[in-house]
């Protein structure tokens, strides 16, 4: 057999083997590209999930009435954890006692809110919220306005504020 006829035989048998390296490619680069898709999906769908608790929490955190107000400290609690959490329910029965001593309501509202970092696991979100904070002496009520930065943190399929801080 002629180097020629060889060259023909085995011309396909490259052109085969450059074929099924290239899909091979193309199916790295596409399993590659999906999972880099999938990761954004999560950390997307986290940073939406932290959001809407931090702002919970933050609405909580400032909406206090003297009538149910162990109701309103247990909301502050089951949306926190860790620090945040200890503090909070250490400091609860003074604020029950001053809360109580002079009939204070405050109800709150989101203003603003946004996303500074985070991950799929733990979020830092800045809530702006406002209040209105109304006790015995002054029925009328006082606007109160408030800069939070709340660290969120994933516990099983809850987000907890694991920290909270009044910012300027």
């Amino acid at each position: 057999m002629s180097d020629r006829a060889a060259s023909r035989r085995s011309g396909p048998a490259w052109l085969a083997v450059g074929l099924l390296g290239l899909v091979v490619l193309l199916v790295v680069a596409t399993t590659l590209l999906a999972l880099r898709v999938r990761a954004e999906q999560r950390t997307v769908t986290a940073r939406a999930q932290a959001m809407h608790a931090a702002r919970l929490e933050a609405v909580n955190l400032v909406t206090l009435d003297y009538r149910h107000l162990d109701t309103d400290l247990a909301n502050v609690l089951a949306g926190a954890t860790g620090d945040f959490h200890d503090q909070y329910a250490k400091g609860a029965e003074q604020v029950k006692r001053v809360v109580t001593a002079n009939q204070v309501t405050s109800t709150g509202s989101i203003l603003e809110s946004g996303v500074v970092s985070g991950d799929p696991d733990s979020v830092t979100i800045l809530v702006v919220v406002d209040s209105t904070v109304r006790n015995k002496a002054d029925q009328k009520g006082q606007p109160r306005h408030y800069r939070m930065k709340l660290e969120m943190l994933r516990q099983g399929s809850r987000w907890r504020a694991s920290s909270l801080e009044f910012v300027a």
